[in-house]
């Protein structure tokens, strides 16, 4: 398609019936001064033959009013709308296929790196070379009462004052 088509005056004239001599001229003056056109009307005047063999088909008088009365009738049915026959699913099915595989991959990248964590902790676990005693346990609790320091004795501090 090109961008800035050229307005050929002869193009409605010999759609509707045969140029006459003096238009044939102007038309060969004109595709003379617009070149680019010349395959675009060729191409017109080889459609206009063609349609031109063609015979002609009685149309009814009433053509037009039956058409548009079958439209206005198809616009007033009731339109039977199945989840089979509406075919709406398939637009959507891609979508949710999309959508399962996203959710399959995010799923599938969260177990993995949940995985990456264990291993990374049972690595950095057999890396431990020595263990403490269990016996230096023993005394934990006693030991951890020692870090805490003591609370104000209430008594003694109202006894003073």
């Amino acid at each position: 398609m090109k961008d800035e088509p050229v307005s050929n005056p002869f193009l409605e004239p010999g759609w509707r019936r045969e140029l006459t001599p003096e238009e044939q001229s102007q038309l060969r003056a004109w595709l003379a001064a617009h070149p680019e056109a010349e395959g675009d009307w060729e191409l017109e005047k080889g459609l206009n033959e063609a349609m031109g063999h063609l015979r002609d088909v009685p149309v009814p008088s009433n053509f037009t009013a039956v058409v548009l009365q079958r439209v206005a009738s198809e616009d007033r049915a009731p339109r039977q709308s199945s989840w089979w026959s509406g075919r709406w699913w398939l637009e959507w099915l891609p979508r949710v296929a999309v959508a399962g595989l996203l959710v399959t991959g995010t799923l599938f990248g969260i177990q993995h790196h949940k995985r990456l964590e264990y291993a990374q902790s049972l690595a950095a676990i057999s890396r431990i070379t020595s263990l403490p005693n269990p016996s230096a346990l023993e005394n934990f609790d006693t030991i951890l009462a020692l870090d805490q320091e003591p609370s104000a004795d209430e008594e003694l501090l109202k006894a003073f004052q």
